[in-house]
C-alpha cells in the first residue's frame, strides 16, 4: 500500500514538472518569435537607413563637382 502511495505521488511530481517544462518551452517560443520579428523589422530599418546614406553621399557627390 505504501509502495503504491510513493509510486502515485511520484508520478504526480514528474507530471508536474513535465507540465512546467511544457510551459518554459511555450514561453521560450514566443520569446524565439518576437526576437525574429524584432531583427526582421531592424533588417527593414537598417536597409532604409542604407539607402538614405546613399541618397546622401550621391547628394555630396554632384555638390562637389
Amino acid at each position: 500500500m505504501e509502495e503504491n502511495n510513493g509510486i502515485n505521488i511520484a508520478f504526480k511530481v514528474l507530471g508536474e514538472r513535465i507540465s512546467e517544462l511544457e510551459s518554459e518551452v511555450r514561453y521560450e517560443r514566443l520569446l524565439k518569435e518576437e526576437a525574429i520579428k524584432k531583427m526582421e523589422d531592424l533588417k527593414t530599418v537598417n536597409a532604409n537607413l542604407a539607402s538614405k546614406l546613399e541618397n546622401v553621399q550621391h547628394y555630396i557627390e554632384k555638390m562637389e563637382e
